[in-house]
């Protein structure tokens, strides 16, 4: 009896020693977790976004196939934690190129390896900010500048996470509208564009991603655009439907993105009219991959 009750105690111990060593052994199933940024001033994330897409369309029953294919490497390092995160942004490496009936173009972005920039996000990791600190150069493409300088190009849509706590399993859908208008003055060119979307989110399990536990969450989203604009003298107008699935893995304890992929498929509609008067059916398939290559803590 001594010995039964002797072996009890000991489990006992045993199991409250590990708890009380490790808090975080104890996830379970049924734990749920609320998820956001949350790091730590000083803490430095490199991270390195590749994109790879195949654009069909059709033109008075001639089909085109373009390719195209863009990287940018970053460093993060965060700034300040408040109501809002803010990071500075230092460029690594950046890259889109694409290929078509005309041969391959790369675009040229200068001198912009080490250019700083500060980017704002919210908890939630919804983007607010990009301003640049360091002078950005303007990219050209076959030689002519394009519109503005590099910061389009620096804007990185990192996940949004769900503002209710979340555990695996859970499931629910989302709804959203969007609109919004675009100005590209060198090509005298305006349009205005509708989404209207309607996404299904599962928390699929916790998976180890770099060395950090993950919530590993799936992303299936249908929805339909429009847009309407105008480019010099003609109307253009377009209307299709879309399918996007994407996986993201979020180091829940740590509040840090660690990967996210993304695959997208459309299949629309464009009308010209006014100098010229066509209908061309188009299809657009493409790939990205959003991933944490190397993490360094603040120094305490």
């Amino acid at each position: 009896m001594r010995r039964t009750n002797f072996l009890l105690i000991a489990a006992v111990s045993l199991v409250l020693l590990i708890l009380f060593a490790n808090p975080f052994a104890a996830t379970t199933p049924d734990e749920k977790h609320l998820l956001s940024f949350r790091p730590t001033v000083g803490d430095v994330f490199v991270y390195e976004k590749i994109m790879d897409g195949v654009n069909t369309m059709e033109r008075m029953g001639q089909f085109f196939e373009t390719t195209n294919t863009s990287t940018f490497v970053f460093q993060l390092e965060t700034e300040t934690i408040d109501s809002l995160v803010s990071f500075i942004m230092t460029v690594d490496t950046i890259g889109y190129s694409f290929e078509g009936p005309q041969g391959t173009q790369a675009m040229d972005f200068g001198d912009i390896k080490g250019k700083r920039s500060r980017v704002t996000i919210t908890p939630q990791g919804e983007g607010r900010e990009v301003v640049p600190i360091d002078s950005l150069p303007t990219p050209k493409m076959g030689g002519q500048s394009m519109e503005g300088d590099a910061k389009g190009w620096l804007s990185v849509p990192l996940f949004k996470v769900p503002e209710k706590p979340i555990k695996i399993g859970d499931s629910w859908t989302e709804a959203k509208l969007d609109t919004n208008t675009h100005t590209d003055t060198t090509r005298q060119s305006t349009r205005t564009s509708i989404k209207d979307s309607k996404s299904k989110y599962t928390v699929l399990g916790i998976e180890t991603k770099m060395g950090l536990s993950c919530l590993h969450i799936q992303v299936e989203t249908e929805y339909s655009s429009q847009s309407q604009g105008k480019m010099r003298d003609t109307e253009v107008s377009s209307e299709g439907d879309g399918e996007t699935k994407s996986h993201v893995w979020f180091a829940y304890r740590e509040g840090i993105l660690v990967e996210y992929n993304t695959e997208i498929f459309y299949e629309g509609t464009t009308a010209y009219s006014g100098q010229m008067n066509m209908t061309s059916p188009n299809t657009n398939e493409s790939k990205s991959s959003l991933k944490l290559v190397k993490w360094v803590p603040a120094k305490k």
